[in-house]
């Protein structure tokens, strides 16, 4: 099974999530032998007990079930520049008779992603008819349930598409750096830098090493030097903490605003390293190094950005160097969880 890095990222997410309903769940049901109070309400009704008691088995299974996933899977680090449809490949469609068009990632399991992000499997009929094909070709398959048949039209291809979550070391280190950046980073004093990770990256660099020795690691050479650069970024490296001053550091976790050139705004909740070791995603942190890192590093509350050059511009808010914060990478989360704390819930 492969994934893609908007897989591994949600999946990442998914894991925080129920890790922390476990935790709350342990708190809420001790020892889970059906006898003990439920917090300070007194003896807990036997079926909500019984309810609560299944609910905590359901998510501790789908727990199991995703890190062996996440910790079992080849991930798709690199892709072809060719335009021929494949895993992770992002394409552009247009069904016959209807005006829009529709775009698509295909990857080869359902898992961290739905058809609601635009995710399909490469198991689906619709996937079936297009794997293989490239822009410009046409494309049909029978609907089961109504014996139908759907034509269309394959408009775009892109194996290496801006839109879609990339593993940051996908990019080669040259392309990855700022202009202002690369002067310095010449420097002994930022090179020092470079040679940190923080805590999320911490558990990401650990993630890795344990999927590549269950894939193979001990005695495939690829993988083994992997794993040796890996283990040594652990050894040698130090993990570092944000500081708590307000403005966005090493380690710091934020809320962004992004502008799109059509107007529009995406927004997301990221970390910011000083450099990807492994396999961090677009969707979990931004480097430093970075053209977008370079701007946001020293920013504070509501802060706004811009480069022309780069046609990057947007607004920071919810900032959090907190050592007990709340760690996820859904912006809207965090903010009703922010709203709970300060209300005192």
């Amino acid at each position: 099974m492969r994934l893609d890095a908007g897989q591994v990222a949600s999946i990442r997410e998914r894991i925080r999530k129920l890790e922390r309903y476990l935790q709350n769940g342990l708190n809420n049901l001790g020892s889970l032998d059906g006898t003990n109070s439920f917090g300070s309400t007194g003896t807990m009704d036997r079926l909500l007990y019984e309810e609560a008691k299944i609910n905590y088995q359901n998510a501790k299974t789908e727990l199991y079930n995703l890190e062996y996933r996440l910790l079992n899977a080849e991930y798709i680090l690199k892709q072809n520049n060719t335009n021929v449809i494949d895993i992770g490949s992002e394409i552009t469609v247009e069904f016959l008779d209807e005006d829009e068009e529709y775009s698509y990632i295909l990857v080869d399991e359902l898992i961290g992603k739905s058809s609601i992000d635009n995710y399909i499997s490469k198991d689906s009929d619709f996937a079936k008819s297009v794997f293989g094909k490239t822009r410009g070709d046409n494309f049909s398959y029978k609907v089961k349930n109504t014996g139908s048949i759907i034509y269309g039209n394959i408009l775009d291809v892109k194996n290496k598409s801006k839109h879609k979550v990339h593993f940051i070391k996908e990019k080669p280190i040259k392309y990855r750096y700022s202009k202002s950046m690369s002067e310095i980073s010449r420097r002994k004093e930022e090179k020092d830098l470079l040679t940190l990770y923080t805590i999320n990256q911490k558990i990401v660099l650990e993630q890795e090493i344990t999927r590549l020795i269950n894939l193979g690691g001990s005695t495939d050479n690829s993988l083994k030097s992997k794993l040796a650069y890996y283990r040594k970024i652990l050894k040698d490296y130090r993990c570092v903490f944000p500081i708590d001053n307000g403005t966005i550091g090493i380690g710091s976790q934020f809320s962004i605003d992004l502008n799109k050139k059509d107007g529009s705004i995406i927004t997301k909740r990221l970390e910011l390293v000083n450099i990807a070791h492994s396999t961090e995603t677009t969707d979990e942190f931004v480097e430093r190094i970075s053209p977008l890192g370079s701007m946001l590093y020293g920013l504070t509350e509501n802060d706004t950005f811009q480069n022309n050059n780069k046609m990057i511009s947007g607004k920071v808010y919810d900032i959090d160097n907190s050592k007990d914060r709340f760690n996820t990478i859904d912006h809207i989360e965090y903010k009703k969880v922010k709203s709970k704390k300060q209300l005192g819930c």
